[in-house]
């Protein structure tokens, strides 16, 4: 298992869909194609603490780079999952 993102925001859409926003330093030399394709279309895994790990199919995927080239990924799931279930320290693997 490997590890995608530290969670640093979330944030519920109108369509009750979760947008999961986040970082990992060691994809920052990638494009954001590259990154998009990776993770597009499979399982995910949230890890928080205190909580067992639950499994999430990624249902889109938004990758944005700062000015200092630094890259955000922006994760679309379609869960029954709000932003209150995302704690501080949560994270995102794949394998």
């Amino acid at each position: 298992m490997k590890k995608l993102m530290d969670i640093f925001h979330s944030v519920l859409l109108p369509n009750n869909k979760l947008v999961l926003s986040g970082v990992n330093p060691k994809f920052d030399n990638l494009w954001a194609n590259e990154i998009k394709k990776l993770i597009e279309n499979m399982d995910i895994i949230l890890k928080r603490p205190g909580f067992d790990d639950v499994v999430l199919r990624v249902l889109d995927v938004e990758v944005s780079n700062s000015i200092s080239d630094q890259k955000t990924f922006f994760i679309l799931i379609d869960e029954n999952l709000s932003p209150n279930d995302i704690v501080d320290g949560s994270e995102i693997y794949y394998e």
